[in-house]
């Protein structure tokens, strides 16, 4: 694959981001605005994910690219069977972490999906939510940017991105600084820092990433099936935070890409 070239790598990337962005800004509008029927508001959430999925695709023909230059592939440094295994271990490790935060407050509260459709909902929007993410972010964001720019600065863009996307900017003026900062740009800049490591270090393949975000989509999402009891802010913060940067170093010391790559990329002089 030839690619997009410098600039227009750059440009496509930030109409990406844009339009996601707006996908997700208007969705939030219909949700904050208007009362929904349960079933209505169930399908415009999953609504979002798809679109952004068609978004990927759209811009991924465009550039004349194909799905396997975007992430589609399988490892190249792991077998299929060591990846399950490690994304596994991977969604343990931060469950366990986050459970820890809960621990030092005052309890844990548990909730369980009985019902089998909300079961059925909760798989089905990890599933799509974590598709259209590290498609979008890492699969065509960062893997176009890293062909042109620097290896880090490229997937701190990306990573920006990400965590800038679902900022919701109706209710900027009721929150304050520390809420956007930390909780908004913070959290899910450290969660696209560590997926778009793990990325790379497979061998530009998304199948460990979205494993791993639909792991932890499915046990966070609409409601953490084990939710912390009165931990302060700064010490969930800490926590999460804590959590990614480990799980970072642990992709480092346990997967070994190609020597090549690492120089190509100036992980090694």
């Amino acid at each position: 694959m030839k690619g997009l070239s410098k600039s227009m790598s750059l440009v496509a990337s930030i109409f990406l981001f844009v339009s996601v962005f707006i996908v997700w800004q208007i969705s939030w509008f219909i949700i904050r605005s208007f009362t929904l029927p349960t079933l209505v508001y169930y399908a415009l959430d999953l609504a979002i994910p798809a679109i952004n999925l068609l978004l990927f695709t759209l811009f991924v023909k465009l550039s004349k690219s194909t799905f396997r230059d975007n992430g589609y592939r399988k490892p190249d440094t792991l077998t299929l069977s060591k990846c399950f295994v490690l994304t596994t271990f991977f969604i343990l490790f931060y469950i366990i972490f986050y459970i820890i935060s809960g621990v030092l407050g005052a309890g844990l509260q548990f909730m369980v999906p009985v019902s089998p459709f909300r079961l059925l909902y909760r798989t089905v929007s990890a599933i799509l939510y974590s598709l259209a993410a590290v498609s979008v972010f890492q699969g065509y964001i960062f893997r176009n940017l890293s062909r042109n720019y620097g290896f880090f600065s490229s997937l701190y863009a990306s990573s920006l991105m990400f965590s800038l996307h679902r900022i919701p900017v109706l209710d900027l003026p009721s929150l304050n600084l520390g809420e956007i900062i930390f909780t908004n740009i913070l959290i899910p800049l450290a969660a696209s820092l560590f997926l778009g490591f793990f990325f790379y270090k497979i061998g530009w393949s998304l199948l460990g990433p979205a494993i791993f975000y639909a792991g932890v989509w499915f046990f966070l999402n609409p409601q953490p099936l084990v939710s912390p009891i009165g931990v302060a802010d700064w010490m969930a913060l800490t926590f999460e935070i804590s959590t990614y940067a480990i799980l970072i170093l642990i992709v480092e010391s346990v997967i070994t890409e190609p020597r090549y790559r690492r120089k190509r990329y100036g992980l090694e002089s």
